[in-house]
């Protein structure tokens, strides 16, 4: 369980895509494909996108994104196969890495440096889900269950992603088609961070959660914390799960007791650890 999301790096299969060496594990008989989804400034953004050969049948379709803190990470860490193997496409993603440091979040610290580079990498995900669904037909995804899942800030990232789009935020309304949600949300480690000490409020009901987090993780809060001197907070799974829970809205929990910040790694880890897998495969059971 323990194993971090670099055992992703490895290459485990001489698969070749795109006139690359595929750096992923993957299935056999699956295909790889890389496309550039934006070009913003001096950041050419990337993804790769995983189905088996030449089937365009829609599809449910992961987006996955990568942890490392908005200062440092690559796609490659993220693992595609366990998600192929479940019958779903998957498309790994580049974002921006806009912090210029890495900051702990129980330091005095800038909330507002935190919330650029969250919001930026918010932007790329919704413009890497509107590349999707523009060519849902041609790559086989069914625009009705495109589930984001992440790895610590990826796992925000994705959190954030669908917060904003149940609260009609222009960044995700100028995006993305209206009318439009995710079918699904898997959070290795993820919370809710912005600025302001008000707990967040959904305007509309989001789509089901699974929260995978360390009871022990001193990176992203368990619970919350408040940063009154950035005017910056952190709200994590068990307080999101609480209000899911009064509101009536679909999620599930896998709350590791005495667990730090490995459990970030869980929806990228190696299909051999079987009780991660076993988790998130019951959780996407519910949402197909």
């Amino acid at each position: 369980m323990r194993k971090l999301a670099a055992i992703a790096l490895l290459c485990m299969a001489a698969v070749q895509a795109m006139g690359q060496e595929c750096p992923y594990r993957l299935p056999e008989g699956a295909e790889m494909m890389t496309f550039t989804y934006a070009v913003k400034g001096d950041d050419t953004l990337c993804l790769d996108y995983f189905r088996m050969k030449g089937d365009t049948t829609p599809r449910p379709t992961m987006i996955l994104s990568f942890g490392g803190g908005w200062w440092t990470g690559s796609r490659y860490s993220m693992a595609p196969e366990m998600y192929l193997r479940k019958g779903f496409n998957v498309a790994c993603i580049d974002y921006r890495i806009s912090l210029e440091r890495f900051m702990y979040v129980d330091s005095t610290v800038d909330g507002y440096k935190y919330v650029r580079a969250i919001t930026r990498a918010v932007e790329d995900t919704y413009d890497a889900t509107r590349f999707l669904l523009d060519r849902s037909g041609e790559l086989g995804i069914d625009t009705s269950r495109i589930v984001l899942a992440g790895c610590s800030a990826g796992a925000i990232n994705s959190i954030m992603a669908e917060y904003l789009l149940c609260n009609d935020d222009p960044i995700a309304t100028s995006r993305l088609p209206e009318g439009f949600n995710y079918g699904g949300l898997i959070s290795g480690a993820g919370g809710v961070w912005k600025l302001g000490m008000s707990r967040p409020v959904y305007k509309w009901a989001p789509c089901p959660h699974l929260f995978i987090h360390g009871t022990v993780d001193d990176i992203v809060p368990f619970g919350e914390k408040v940063v009154p001197e950035s005017n910056f907070g952190c709200w994590g799974p068990k307080c999101l799960s609480e209000y899911f829970s009064k509101m009536g809205w679909r999620y599930d929990t896998w709350f590791i007791e005495g667990m730090n910040h490995d459990a970030a790694s869980i929806p990228s880890l190696a299909p051999d650890e079987t009780e991660g897998i076993a988790h998130i495969y019951k959780f996407l059971d519910t949402i197909q």
